[in-house]
């Protein structure tokens, strides 16, 4: 008696590299354009930690209802941006003053 065929599953969305490279890139924008809405330093690092944010917040709406090679993507960026966010207010604060206030 010979065994039925195995089912075989597809992802509904599957995660590709040209998806992953399109958020990175649409981030890189986003960011890089509010970046350039900052005066000085605490402003350009408080603008990043928003545009960051709602950067995630696109991701996670990407992830759960959209493509989630670009949800990838888009977390990547916003991700590596709001670590250096985050190193550059940590320099400044080792060095005696806190930028974002």
């Amino acid at each position: 008696m010979a065994r039925p065929a195995r089912p075989t599953y597809q992802e509904t969305h599957r995660v590709t590299p040209v998806g992953v490279c399109a958020g990175a890139g649409a981030t890189f924008l986003w960011l890089l354009v509010t970046a350039l809405l900052g005066v000085d330093l605490a402003s350009t690092m408080w603008v990043m930690l928003v545009a960051g944010i709602f950067a995630f917040a696109a991701a996670w709406l990407l992830a759960s209802y959209g493509d989630r090679g670009v949800a990838v993507g888009v977390a990547s960026v916003a991700g590596a941006s709001l670590a250096v966010v985050g190193l550059v207010v940590e320099w400044h604060a080792f060095g005696g003053s806190w930028i974002l206030w």
